[in-house]
């Protein structure tokens, strides 16, 4: 995917990863699947943020676009 910028708000630097989370939504809904594109340095400082209610189905990965 190229041409993408940076999801970060204020940041217009071309994203160079996808960061994914996969967790069960708070409520209890079901499972959300979130992905953000990120710059370099905004990859650097992701980490996972659903860690509380984690559930077999719990995923967090940081991949290089294009992989």
């Amino acid at each position: 995917m190229t041409g993408t910028e940076c999801h970060r708000r204020g940041c217009d630097r071309p994203a160079a990863f996808v960061a994914r989370e996969t967790y069960a939504e708070e409520t209890g809904a079901g499972i959300v699947n979130a992905e953000a594109y990120l710059c370099q340095t905004h990859a650097r400082e992701e980490s996972p943020a659903n860690l509380d209610e984690s559930t077999p189905e719990y995923r967090f990965v940081v991949e290089p676009i294009g992989e």
